[in-house]
Formats: C-alpha cells, structure tokens, sequence
C-alpha cells in the first residue's frame, strides 16, 4: 500500500467516524427523549406507559453504548494508521535506480547511452595502472639485483 493509499483509507476510516458520531448524537437525543417520556408517564402515573418507555429508553442506552464502543475502535485504529503512515512512506523507493544511472555518467561528463565507453574506459584505466606498477616493480626489482651486483667485488 502506497502512502496515498494509506491516507485514502485513513480518510474513509475518518468519514466513518463521523457518521458514528452523527449517529451516537441522535441516540443522546432519543435517550433524553426517552428519559422525558418516562418521567412523564410515571408522574401521570399510567404505569404501561412508563413500562413502554422503559424499555425504549433501555435500548436507547444500549444502542448508543454500542455505537460509542465503535466511535472509539476507529479512534484507535485512526490513530495507529496516522503513526504508521511515516514508516510507509519510509519503504516506498523515492530514487529511479536506472535515472540515477544516467544522472551519474552525465555527471562524470558522459551522455546517456555510453555506458559502454565508460566501462572500457574504466577497464583500460585499470589495465594501465596495474601495467605501471608491474613496470615499476620490475625497474625495482633490476635496481636490488644491479645493487647487490656492484657490491660483491
């Protein structure tokens, strides 16, 4: 998952939020509704009445507890989303290894398409110095033995 996708999903995951919470306010209201009507039918004493309202304003309760249980899931998963997002967008490959290529030989004042001239050149490059120091050696090697030469009289 890409890090815009990640933050689309965030972003869905929030609208559901929002609509939790738009629907745990209208339970507030029904509760509030149904505590009234409760009271009401109590004080009027209408004792199957009271008994109706009981049981609405129960399942009110129960509803919106539910429905507060899942506002705050999604809090939850919201927030472990939002810190995951910098170790995602960490993963994602922000270099083109082949541009990076082509960026470096034209740095090295090649164009794009010569690789094949720079890796000879590079090669005969090494080639000569590893001639040099083989000629080096060599002319090192015949001055000890000239040395040794001239001190045996």
């Amino acid at each position: 998952m890409t890090t815009a996708e990640a933050k689309e999903y965030i972003l869905q995951h929030l609208a559901t939020l929002r609509l939790t919470e738009k629907r745990r306010g209208e339970l507030d209201g029904e509760v509030e509704k149904w505590t009234a009507r409760l009271a009401l039918a109590q004080g009027k004493g209408l004792e199957d009445l009271a008994a109706g309202a009981q049981g609405e304003l129960e399942r009110s309760r129960a509803e919106r507890d539910r429905i507060a249980l899942e506002a705050e899931d999604l809090r939850g998963q919201i927030e472990r989303m939002i810190r995951q997002l910098p170790a995602l967008g960490a993963r994602e490959r922000s270099v083109d290894p082949d541009l990076l290529v082509q960026e470096l030989l034209m740095a090295t004042g090649a164009l794009p398409g010569d690789e094949d001239r720079v890796k000879l050149e590079r090669d005969l490059r090494a080639l000569e110095k590893t001639q040099g120091v083989q000629s080096d050696l060599a002319a090192l090697k015949a001055k000890i033995a000239d040395e040794k030469g001239t001190d045996k009289p």
